[in-house]
């Protein structure tokens, strides 16, 4: 049976925050926030504190439950909503609204917490520069409200950055969507998923969409961000430069990828939550020791929320190269369009991007391939050394 689907919420809201801005910043900078919404932050947080206290206790399924009826977000939420259409000038209603798509339990339903907040989003909100982050985040909720508020981003954002995210994202939701569809016809517990997530009348709907037409929109969409925003989206194909990347390192001095030219570097994006990223840690560390006397970089750039995070890791956890912090958003996660951890670039000394999604042995052996390059290329030919004789 397929499970994907409420688990999409948590995958699409797992960043804790959405920056306004787009660039890396040189320093740990904290958005500002209301009293009001700090007030209700920190309720929120003893509340879902406490309740994860009482499911960890519960022993048997009717404990838990019996737990589940204490559940505080649903409540929560709405005291969300309440604040931001109270003050939607308030300098925090964004991040209210953000906080109660996070408390709706993977109940996208539009008469729900959910459907309230993407309406306040809707009404209030479609012009801020910090939607194309939203929407890039939302991308594959496939249901009405989330798509039309997305469409909505396209259509009027000022933002041209906002409006290239809103249609990559309209795509992804196509195709998200058509596989719903292709799942749903095969198995009918897949509707089942769809209905609780999404409300009968989706669940209907869904019955009745065509896959093939989805997928089209959907390639339709791509063909939008590829034709009007490619400069909004680098090529990172292999065989292409990789484009310049300005990061800060755990001293939080600027960081430039160009300062690591003549050098085989790759590039690890991760981030200390991820159980993938931590399991290459031993690898990576062999990997340093064997190329210590080469023109080789290892940089791991972090996507913690906060730099702390990073640094008291890696005090317990030695990790022997270099290091960057970008942050959960914005940046290198924004401009590079990173949508997993980790993800792994690998380049050569020309700073052309190699190969891709690749780790342990294949890993090493790439960074041997490209360090034999440089060799071969600073050693004359046997015919040169006998010529000059």
């Amino acid at each position: 049976m397929q499970r994907w689907i409420p688990g999409l919420l948590v995958l699409a809201l797992a960043a804790p925050g959405v920056r306004a801005d787009d660039k890396p910043t040189t320093k740990e900078e904290k958005p500002a926030e209301s009293d009001g919404f700090k007030q209700l932050k920190k309720e929120a947080d003893e509340a879902q504190a406490e309740f994860s206290k009482t499911l960890r206790a519960a022993k048997t399924p009717e404990d838990h439950a019996e737990a589940m009826k204490k559940d505080p977000r649903p409540k929560l939420a709405e005291k969300f909503i309440a604040f931001a259409e109270k003050n939607p000038k308030d300098v925090s209603a964004y991040d209210a609204l953000f906080q109660a798509l996070r408390l709706s339990a993977g109940k996208f339903t539009k008469d729900g917490t959910w459907g309230k907040a993407i309406a306040a989003f809707q009404r209030d909100h479609i012009k801020s520069e910090k939607m194309g982050g939203l929407v890039r985040q939302l991308a594959n909720l496939p249901d009405d409200a989330t798509q039309e508020l997305i469409a909505t981003v396209a259509a009027k954002s000022p933002h041209r950055k906002a409006q290239a995210r809103a249609y990559q994202a309209l795509g992804q939701g196509r195709k998200t969507l058509a596989q719903m569809v292709k799942q749903a016809k095969k198995d009918e517990k897949v509707g089942e998923q769809i209905e609780k997530a999404f409300g009968k009348d989706f669940a209907k709907k869904v019955k009745d969409l065509d896959e093939d037409k989805l997928t089209k929109e959907g390639e339709d969409f791509e063909k939008i961000v590829k034709d009007k925003y490619s400069d909004i989206f680098p090529d990172l194909s292999v065989g292409k430069k990789a484009p310049e990347l300005v990061s800060q390192d755990l001293s939080g001095k600027k960081a430039k990828l160009s300062d690591l030219k003549g050098k085989v570097v790759v590039l690890d994006i991760w981030a200390t939550w991820c159980p993938p990223c931590r399991a290459m840690i031993p690898h990576e560390n062999d990997m340093v020791k064997k190329f210590k006397d080469k023109p080789f970089a290892l940089v791991s750039i972090s996507a913690d929320e906060k730099k702390d995070t990073v640094t008291k890791f890696i005090a317990e956890n030695p990790m022997p190269w270099t290091h960057w912090w970008n942050g959960a958003t914005g940046g290198l996660i924004d401009d590079w369009d990173i949508d997993h951890y980790p993800t792994i670039f690998v380049l050569d000394a020309k700073g052309v991007i190699r190969y891709k999604e690749i780790r342990e042995k294949k890993l090493e052996e790439a960074v041997e391939t490209l360090l034999k390059e440089m060799e071969d290329k600073k050693e004359p030919s046997k015919d040169k050394k006998d010529s000059s004789k």
